[in-house]
Formats: structure tokens, C-alpha cells, sequence
């Protein structure tokens, strides 16, 4: 079982007990991690969805109402009342918020690992000089809706791929110290800038038209000035 799979059983069926499940979980440190964040997350939840109903609450909003009731009758305004709704009203929102972020941050780390996996699968492009044409490499990407232009620099390599049952299109162009893979992933859309790493490779994961670009190299690479570049130089249909 590799960490893709992993994780989606986890998401989808977090009380699995199979040998291969648990034997990853036990082996993968950040799978282990993030089943421990998983853990954590949905106790949160049952504790905040399990909270008992307080004894005497009935009496207690008889005596709230007569108090709201005491504040009318002295002509006092209630305005503190309505902060306070306001407060809790935001409150909601805030906690409702951090919770969508975080399952986005889970979608975002499923699709970071899917990456790492093809790019293991693919080391050999990575010595690749094959010096494709920049025709060659539009005739890949327009399919998906994109155009690149000859700024984005020299390719070495470029190929159709698959990621996630979705299509893509793997190239390779120079960084500064080495070789950096570029996937373009169709149909797995994130919202934000995110930096991407693992034991041998440093990257990023951006949006790009109605999918999304991986750029990946070496650990130490530096990526933020080719990020740019291919932002700024690979136009997009939406």
C-alpha cells in the first residue's frame, strides 16, 4: 500500500484494520502523522457535537428572559446583548472555516504525495536531454488548455502522464542546479500557492487554469524565479 492509498482509506474508512493499512501506518512516518492529526481532528468534533444539555437550563432561560425583560421595562438598551449574538455568530464561522481549511490542506497533501509518486516513477526523465521543441510541448498542452511560450526556457523532456485518473503533461526544464520536473494536473484545481517537499525533492503547487501546476527539484532548489516564469509565460483557456 503506498501513502496515497493509504490516506484515502483513512479518509474514507478511518476504523480500517487490514495488515496492509496498519503495517503502512506503522511504517510511513508522515502517514503516521497525519492518521495522528486525523485522530485528533474527528475527537475535536465528537467532543464539540457531544456536549450534554446542563441541568436547569429551562429555568435558567425563564430567568434570562425575565432579565431581558427587567432591561426593556428600564428603558436600558440591549446592545450588549447583540454584541454578544454577534460574537458567537462569528465564532461559528471562524470555527467552520478553520475546519473546511484543514480538509483542504488533507486534498492539497493527497495531491503533493500523488506528485512525489509519479516523479519516483519517472526518475529516468530527470537525465533526460531530448531538447523538445516548444511546438512539440504545445501540442501536449493544448488539448488542456494551455500555451507556452519560448520564456519558460529550454525542455528536456515533455510527455502526456496520468495523476489521480486525471490527465497531464510531464516536462522537464533546467533550474539552477539541476534538472526540475513541471506536471500540469487537469481537473485537480487548488486555490493557493503551496510549497511541497519530502525526503529528496523541494517544489511548489499552484493553480493553472482548470488544474493545477506542480514544479519540482532537488532539495535546496531554488524555485520562487521559475515559478514566476512559468506563471507568467504558460497562458491558460478558462
Amino acid at each position: 500500500m503506498n501513502c496515497l492509498e493509504f490516506r484515502r482509506q483513512l479518509l474514507t474508512e478511518p476504523e480500517a484494520v487490514d495488515p496492509a493499512f496498519v503495517a503502512h501506518e506503522h511504517d510511513c512516518e508522515q502517514c503516521g502523522l497525519f492518521a495522528q492529526n486525523e485522530a485528533r481532528l474527528e475527537r475535536s468534533l465528537k467532543e464539540a457535537l457531544s456536549i450534554d444539555v446542563p441541568k436547569g437550563l429551562a429555568e435558567r432561560i425563564k430567568m434570562r428572559q425575565g432579565i431581558v425583560e427587567e432591561v426593556h421595562r428600564k428603558r436600558v438598551r440591549p446592545w450588549k446583548y447583540a454584541l454578544a449574538a454577534s460574537l458567537l455568530l462569528v465564532t461559528v464561522i471562524v470555527v467552520f472555516i478553520g475546519y473546511q481549511t484543514q480538509r483542504l490542506s488533507e486534498t492539497e497533501a493527497l495531491l503533493q504525495q500523488a506528485v512525489f509518486n509519479h516523479i519516483r516513477g519517472e526518475l529516468q526523465s530527470l537525465v533526460a536531454q531530448q531538447d523538445i521543441e516548444l511546438e512539440q510541448l504545445n501540442l501536449l498542452l493544448k488539448p488542456l488548455g494551455g500555451r507556452a511560450s519560448s520564456k519558460i526556457g529550454k525542455v528536456n523532456y515533455a510527455s502526456r502522464c496520468e495523476i489521480n485518473e486525471h490527465l497531464g503533461v510531464h516536462f522537464i526544464v533546467d533550474g539552477r542546479s539541476g534538472p526540475v520536473t513541471v506536471i500540469f494536473i487537469s481537473n485537480e484545481q487548488v486555490k493557493r500557492d503551496s510549497r511541497m517537499k519530502n525526503a529528496r525533492f523541494d517544489g511548489m503547487l499552484i493553480p493553472a487554469g482548470k488544474g493545477s501546476l506542480a514544479i519540482v527539484g532537488e532539495r535546496g532548489e531554488v524555485l520562487n524565479e521559475l515559478t514566476e516564469r512559468l506563471k507568467n509565460n504558460i497562458k491558460w483557456n478558462i
